[in-house]
């Protein structure tokens, strides 16, 4: 592996890391594995945060089993609206880090998203906030170096670096141009622009010795295929295709970039990645076709500029309805966007608006075919949320089942349409917790535990715990593997969640799904 420093910090990093985000989706097991995998390879910096769905606790576990140092780079935000008050919520989760982590000392630890802590109205640079905090923590040696995350204009992460207030930062960059998660912000805000990253803030950076994290190098998907989480076979792409660890190697190009931070969710993936950086240098035939899969990209998939936001006969919001159907067909997405940008909500009906448009005056100015692509891309869209992926329309959503106090909704189910005699299947299901009482991990005093309970043909197979504390309207992943019994012709398959109290009367399970999977033998 090659270590490069990270600004001035002094610390030595993998020019390769990991994400963790994706960590979420998929089983405990299988999170470790993949990140023991890199630290094996000489992978020694992590990025993870709070409120990833315990990946923190996973990254922990993964930490404590390897005699490598690895560099864990966590980040925390504050309570909304607190805008001049002491930061509690922000300095306990500093705290809850070091336990995590069993130590007193962290060598990395920063603000999640400035830029929306700044919007929601959190004391980032008060008396009493966020970077005092973190600047008081360096003085008394518990706190090797600071960062902070963005995804702001240019302008703002401009003034990050140059603040004095980190000693590194994470940007979004790639060859792409934009990622999964690119949007058309609102009128009274702005988003990154990739190109401008590459121009003006990473020179600045190795100008101000701030030191350069990439995040999602690898365009949240959209750049190179997921060992994680493959695609369908319907999903349209185009060729040529081109190896995730090319597409980092381009990045590492520029001595400037400490690192490139993946995500990273199997074995293969941390394989893959990790090597990567043994190699970072690439060649100039697999440079060819690199730029020939960005050109053939950038012409077929949208980029989320908004140049045809006020093109559209209909006013439908185009860009953020390609935004909504990419995050669905895309499932190495680890992320839940919120309800009013939902596919469905965008467009209330499973019928594609632009298939019955008689004015077509919407224009894409890298010339892709507005109607003809959001006509073929809800088709697969509805395919998708008829196999339980995609939330339907609101009308036609699964309600709640429980009381006020226990309740809950399924939101998604990934479940293979067939399995062969003795085939095994990971599957996930995505909950919302619609009752009032919290759900709670194991091990949190005086709180309610939280399992989602698997019976095949009426015998309990599996029990998964909730990794995170889930508080009424958010939701959280359950990952469990399903294998089809030997001699069975089909799995009959009733999903149920189960609370349980130490001190309270055991709550009667709420059934989330029942249903049957056939078993056939393939020629």
């Amino acid at each position: 592996m090659q270590y490069r420093t990270l600004g001035k910090t002094g610390l030595r990093v993998s020019v390769v890391g990991f994400g963790t985000t994706q960590l979420r989706r998929v089983g405990k097991t299988q999170a470790i594995d993949t990140l023991l995998a890199g630290f094996d390879r000489g992978v020694n910096i992590i990025h993870t945060a709070p409120d990833y769905e315990g990946s923190e606790e996973l990254v922990a576990a993964a930490v404590a089993r390897t005699p490598h140092k690895v560099i864990v780079a966590s980040n925390a935000y504050d309570v909304q609206y607190n805008r001049s008050g002491p930061v509690r919520l922000f300095e306990s989760l500093f705290e809850a880090t070091c336990r995590k982590l069993r130590t007193d000392r962290l060598d990395l630890f920063g603000i999640a998203s400035v830029e929306d802590r700044e919007n929601l109205g959190e004391n980032v640079w008060g008396r009493h906030g966020m970077v005092e905090f973190l600047q008081r923590m360096k003085a008394r040696g518990r706190l090797g170096a600071t960062f902070c995350t963005c995804h702001g204009k240019p302008e703002f992460s401009r003034k990050l670096i140059e603040s004095g207030a980190f000693d590194a930062v994470m940007l979004a960059c790639n060859d792409l141009g934009f990622h999964l998660l690119t949007l058309h912000p609102p009128a009274n805000s702005q988003f990154e622009d990739i190109a401008r990253t590459r121009s003006e803030l990473v020179p600045l950076c190795g100008q101000r010795g701030v030191g350069l994290m990439v995040m999602l190098p690898l365009g949240g998907g959209l750049l190179c295929d997921s060992k994680a989480f493959p695609r369908d076979p319907d999903v349209t792409d185009v060729a040529p295709k081109v190896p995730a660890a090319d597409a980092l190697r381009s990045i590492l190009a520029d001595p400037t970039v400490s690192c490139v931070l993946p995500g990273t969710a199997s074995v293969a993936e941390a394989q893959e990645n990790a090597l990567a950086g043994h190699t970072p240098v690439l060649a100039p035939e697999a440079r060819q076709r690199l730029g020939e899969r960005v050109r053939a990209l950038q012409t077929t998939l949208c980029s989320r500029c908004g140049q045809c936001e006020e093109s559209c006969s209909r006013q439908l919001p185009i860009s953020w309805l390609f935004r909504a159907g990419h995050m669905a067909l895309y499932p190495c997405s680890p992320y839940e966007t919120w309800e009013d940008i939902e596919y469905f909500r965008l467009q209330p009906r499973t019928e594609a608006a632009c298939s019955t448009c008689d004015n077509v005056t919407c224009a894409c100015p890298a010339g892709i075919d507005i109607p003809s692509t959001l006509i073929a891309l809800n088709e697969k869209v509805v395919d998708r949320m008829r196999r339980g992926q995609v939330q339907p329309p609101v009308s036609e959503r699964v309600p709640p089942v429980g009381d006020r106090w226990f309740s809950a909704r399924l939101v998604t189910r990934e479940l293979p349409a067939e399995l062969r005699p003795q085939e095994s299947r990971t599957c996930r299901v995505c909950v919302e917790n619609h009752g009032m009482r919290r759900w709670h991990p194991p091990g949190e005093l005086h709180g309610s535990t939280v399992e989602l309970q698997v019976y095949v043909n009426g015998r309990k197979t599996a029990s998964v715990e909730v990794r995170e504390k889930v508080i009424q309207g958010r939701r959280c992943h359950f990952v469990f593997d399903l294998t089809a019994p030997r001699g069975s012709e089909k799995v009959t398959l009733r999903l149920q969640l189960a609370r349980h109290h130490l001190w309270l009367p055991t709550f009667r399970p709420l059934v989330l799904f029942e249903g049957y999977i056939p078993v056939r033998e393939h020629a």
